[in-house]
């Protein structure tokens, strides 16, 4: 993952009708620490958390930040090899589920690593389970911190009482594991009671049981893909097995009681969660407990700015905007909704599932009052479609949702954003793309390559932080009329220092509505291909480390001195790339968001040059003395 920056570039107006060009150089990219492990894999909520990242080059101003926000990591030790940090952290006391963690260095950030926190005690695998035999006893409940060996079983037994329940769950997915679990709980014999395999959404698998006898049992662990190494979290205790909460979405602003879907959903207990209207978020992770239970699931519940509903009934006309959660209780099973359309009116229907824990993969098909099908969704390699309303007529539609596949079950949750006509801005998604970068004070740069769906808006976006985060600020914020991509900048100024540190989210505002978040989810998804399905509560979350400024990459410069005339509405600027560092081969580009306003400026690589395009005109009465640019380089 290279780290880019960026260096000023100033356009000197020498006379009143010419320019004299002056450049700045860009400076090095930083070498990358590399955190290869985090242990332990789970923390425990409300106390204090020892945490140690091993890897290599780990030693200097190493800093941790979190999404969602945890307390301050504190660093206790560093190993005199620099391979190793130990840190401290106090966990908050509501904290649960997956917690993202990026640890830097002075030379730059780190590839993101995931944390649980987890409410179960923590042990760690031994050597030397790998036969019913030497099966590693463990107390209950637990969570086991392991890694299977390729083609062997992972054994841990342990004592249960008759009538005793216990939950047994493998976390893989969620802290990034390659690893497709099977589990059999076997009594001492080594017969199979249970055996479990993938769950709703993918390979990460839960049961429970109810032990006949005392006695000794034992529960197996083996990856199906027989790739070796892979860590796992093999969770033993009394929490329910619960897929999904419902519903599945809450109004920001509001206190909402929350249940849950799946096998215990029955008796799992209701929790009531506020929402601050201050509150950012764009989920969080809920607790599930059984009454009088020790240890907890954990399920995701998106946080919307529109009022929220639980299958409301069928002859209800539907309020713009509006969230809708609902269940497929039964194969076959196909829910509807009444909207009333007005003639040019454009809606759109975004659809949630198996992010959310649900099994759904949902279908949405709009019909009219004559029971023609006017609008659905094509299947598509996504597992969550959209669908974009453009009514014909005045009159009531029927919004018909079910699954793809036609199943059903207490694991078959879905949820419906239906929101008028706008724009939904995305980070693209690029397989060279990051969500983590090196900025250095005043001259630092992270360029951002955005993605733009536009349904029914066709007019300038305009791009901003979500909260403002000192030394920052975003150039070429204005995403233009009609555009479906556009590169912002998001640049340090000089009270931004190497020591800074910053989780940052963008919104974008389309219109007079209010902002909306800019969603990274696309871009994680190519990232990560393991995950499959990002957390929403990560949604949005990018990373800007403070490092020192390095030596010189590269200098621009013009075959002659550039001139300009005051009344042209359109230049070309022709800058050679001088290239200072060998190792340096890719592009450098200019953005232009330090322009007067009225001026433009795009730029292209033709060879070894960086080809200029200056557009537009300053205000009458404000024409500048100068220039100035930003030359940037990956």
């Amino acid at each position: 993952m290279s780290l880019r920056s960026m260096r000023s570039v100033a356009v000197m107006m020498a006379a009143p009708i010419a320019a004299t060009f002056i450049a700045a150089a860009a400076r090095e990219a930083h070498a990358e620490p590399a955190v290869t492990a985090v242990t332990p894999q789970a923390i425990l909520p409300a106390a204090t958390a020892r945490v140690r990242f091993a890897g290599k080059d780990l030693g200097d101003g190493v800093r941790v930040a979190t999404s969602p926000a945890a307390g301050p990591f504190r660093i206790e030790s560093v190993a005199p090899e620099k391979t190793s940090v130990t840190t401290a952290v106090d966990v908050p006391a509501d904290a649960i589920g997956p917690l993202g963690v990026w640890p830097s260095t002075a030379a730059g950030p780190s590839f993101p690593k995931t944390l649980l926190v987890d409410d179960l005690p923590s042990t760690a695998e031994t050597a030397a389970h790998a036969t019913l035999e030497t099966a590693q006893p463990v107390p209950l409940p637990v969570g086991i911190d392991g890694a299977c060996t390729a083609g062997q079983s992972d054994f841990y037994r342990f004592r249960a009482t008759a009538g005793q329940r216990i939950a047994v769950e493998v976390v893989t997915r969620q802290i990034g594991s390659p690893m497709d679990p099977f589990v059999r709980l076997l009594d001492a014999k080594g017969r199979v009671l249970v055996a479990g395999d993938d769950g709703p959404v993918g390979s990460e698998c839960r049961f429970s049981h109810v032990f006949a006898t005392d006695g000794d049992h034992v529960i197996e662990v083996r990856d199906n893909a027989h790739l070796g190494g892979t860590p796992y979290r093999l969770r033993i205790g009394d929490f329910p097995i619960v897929s999904h909460a419902m519903p599945l979405a809450v109004r920001r602003g509001s206190t909402t009681r929350i249940a849950f879907g799946g096998a215990d959903a029955a008796d799992a207990q209701a929790v009531d969660v506020q929402i601050e209207p201050s509150d950012e978020a764009a989920a969080r992770f809920v607790a599930a407990k059984l009454p009088g239970g020790r240890s907890s699931s954990w399920t995701t519940l998106l946080v919307h700015d529109a009022p929220q509903l639980v299958e409301p009934p069928a002859d209800l006309p539907l309020t713009i905007p509006v969230g809708v959660s609902g269940r497929l209780s039964r194969p076959g099973e196909r829910d509807a909704y009444r909207v009333q359309g007005r003639k040019g009116e454009t809606l759109r229907v975004t659809t949630r599932g198996r992010s959310l824990g649900c099994g759904t993969v949902p279908r949405l098909r709009l019909v009219d009052a004559a029971g023609k099908v006017v609008a659905e969704t094509p299947v598509t390699k996504s597992d969550e479609p959209e669908l974009t309303i453009t009514f014909a007529a005045d009159g009531d539609h029927r919004l018909e949702i079910d699954d793809l596949a036609r199943r059903g079950g207490p694991d078959f949750g879905y949820f419906m954003a239906i929101e008028p006509a706008g724009a939904a801005v995305s980070v693209k998604a690029d397989p060279k793309g990051r969500l983590a970068f090196a900025m250095e004070p005043g001259q630092g740069c992270a360029p951002i390559d955005l993605a733009v769906k536009r349904a029914g808006y066709d007019g300038a976006i305009t791009v901003s932080l979500a909260e403002p985060v000192p030394g920052l600020r975003i150039l070429d914020p204005v995403i233009p009329q009609k555009a479906a991509a556009w590169r912002i900048h998001v640049a340090a100024d000089e009270s931004w220092s190497p020591d800074s540190l910053a989780v940052i989210r963008l919104v974008a505002r389309a219109g007079p509505t209010k902002p909306s978040p800019v969603s990274t989810e696309a871009l994680r998804g190519v990232l990560d291909k393991v995950v499959g399905f990002p957390s929403p509560v990560a949604d949005g979350a990018m990373l800007v480390v403070g490092v020192a400024a390095g030596p010189k990459r590269f200098e621009l410069a013009p075959d002659a001195a550039v001139q300009l005339a005051r009344t042209g509405t359109s230049h070309r600027i022709v800058l050679n790339v001088r290239r200072l560092d060998p190792a340096f081969k890719g592009p450098v580009s200019i953005a232009g968001g330090l322009l007067p306003h009225g001026l433009a400026v795009t730029s292209a690589m033709e060879k070894d040059a960086c080809v200029l395009t200056l557009t537009g005109s300053a205000a009458t009465g404000s024409e500048p003395a100068s220039l100035r640019l930003l030359a940037v380089s990956d």
